[in-house]
């Protein structure tokens, strides 16, 4: 009986490898000490005990295993999600159920805090997207968004709701699009222009 201490201990250690290795190892040095009948009991008798301690390392081993191994997968998830996110170009805000910011990426501190700064401890969603009603599981939006120094810029924002586990709150991605509203209204000018000087150009025609 004090061989299940070891022996569950080895299994919480080293999972189902170790539990087979313990286990073997046990059932050897039974055999060995089995076979002088005068200093051990029957080896039938001990082969009962050794299903039992068996059964229970296997058991445990396989728990740990699988624990393991589901903890693993996870890591490797939460690694490639926090790659894409660091190398995404639009900004990605966490938004708790309280309206603050729980977390971000490298793109959101560029953007609202400027290069090398952070986002204020205690920031509220509010602050930086002023306006920005999260009642729907998901959605976009056009508003214009204020950085910590104060400046606004016009933005694009599209939401979607964190389901459990995550917790209760939002993804918000937060787009510039002041460089496009440059070169739109670069194109509306050359637009206008062109046109009058086509009426122009028409007008000394018909003079």
């Amino acid at each position: 009986y004090l061989l299940f201490v070891p022996v569950i201990w080895i299994a919480l250690r080293w999972g189902v490898p170790g539990a087979m290795l313990a286990t073997l190892g046990i059932q050897i040095a039974l055999v060995l000490v089995a076979r002088d009948a005068t200093r051990a009991p029957p080896l039938m008798d001990l082969q009962f005990l050794m299903v039992v301690l068996s059964a229970t390392a296997l058991l445990l081993g396989a728990v740990v295993t699988d624990r393991a191994t589901a903890l693993k997968r996870v890591a490797q998830s939460e690694a490639r999600q926090r790659a894409l996110l660091e190398m995404a170009p639009d900004a990605v805000l966490a938004i708790d159920r309280a309206g603050r910011i729980a977390g971000s990426n490298p793109a959101a501190l560029r953007l609202f805090g400027g290069e090398g700064a952070g986002i204020r401890e205690g920031a509220t969603a509010d602050s930086l997207l002023p306006g920005l009603s999260l009642d729907m599981e998901e959605g976009h939006a056009a508003l214009d968004a204020r950085r910590q120094g104060g400046s606004t810029f016009p933005a694009e924002v599209a939401w979607a709701r964190l389901d459990e586990p995550a917790g209760e709150g939002f993804l918000v991605t937060v787009r510039d699009v002041s460089d496009r509203r440059r070169v739109q209204e670069e194109l509306r000018e050359r637009d206008t222009a062109l046109a009058r000087a086509m009426r122009f150009a028409v007008a000394g025609e018909l003079a």
